[in-house]
């Protein structure tokens, strides 16, 4: 790469005080599927400093889900929840595998330098296994949609990086189901933004507040409030009272 300087972004984890408890470090603190560190079942670490199967999360959704599953644990609401693992992708987007595993798997690559534009797509058996998006970011929510949701992809592979209007048309709010990914860097989906609306959460701010919806990627913005628009549209139909009907009744003959 011919340039003067290359940035690495991403987190360390400080785990200098586990190594003075004498916990077990590789990356980050070794944790088991209850949080526990592996060496110490009265210590749980959660976070980007927790390491498990060998993965670190640097990003904000799967951290949540360990705080929720620890809370559960200590609660004894659910005793024996456990961690089940969570895709990652933020922005600059990279999810899943960044490079083919196999010589079956699918690789897609474009690049235009002149507008800071890189996009790559690995496919597996049909399915987006992993991606790198960086600049162009209006195909991202498709993309992102199709990794999280584990679907098929469309024959014609090129539809992901430059969809057509009728592609577009799929993203339609009112098409997703409720269990849809609209903010993936907190977890929150359709059908909660839904329910906070049926809540009295009817604007932009208070859904924002009350899902953290759009606090960790500024681009999920116009995802959010286009799932608001359509839930306040659902919303003002369900309350709209029915239209009166008038039955007349034919006049008998000799009568007014």
């Amino acid at each position: 790469m011919d340039c003067e300087m290359v940035v690495v972004a991403g987190v360390r984890p400080n785990v200098d005080l586990a190594k003075q408890a004498r916990l077990q470090v590789q990356h980050g603190i070794i944790v088991k599927d209850d949080l526990s560190c592996r060496n110490n079942s009265d210590v749980y670490a959660i976070g980007e400093c927790a390491q498990r199967r060998r993965q670190l999360y640097g990003v904000v959704a799967p951290l949540w889900d360990q705080a929720e599953i620890l809370a559960q644990r200590l609660t004894e609401e659910n005793p024996h929840a456990t961690i089940r693992g969570a895709k990652v992708s933020t922005k600059l987007k990279v999810m899943g595998d960044n490079e083919p595993l196999s010589e079956e798997d699918e690789l897609m690559h474009y690049s235009e330098p002149s507008r800071g534009v890189y996009k790559k797509l690995i496919i597996r058996e049909g399915r987006l296994a992993g991606a790198i998006l960086l600049g162009g970011g209006m195909t991202t929510p498709g993309v992102l949609q199709s990794f999280d949701r584990g679907q098929l992809l469309p024959q014609n592979r090129a539809e992901l990086l430059f969809p057509t209007s009728a592609a577009a048309k799929v993203m339609d709010p009112a098409d997703l189901p409720a269990t849809a990914q609209i903010c993936a860097c907190n977890g929150v989906s359709k059908g909660r933004i839904a329910e906070d609306v049926q809540n009295g959460q009817d604007t932009f701010k208070a859904v924002c507040e009350a899902t953290r919806a759009g606090s960790g990627s500024g681009t999920r913005k116009g995802q959010v409030q286009a799932v608001l628009d359509d839930a306040l549209s659902a919303l003002v139909a369900d309350s709209s009272p029915a239209p009166a009907l008038t039955l007349l009744e034919p006049a008998l003959p000799g009568q007014d």
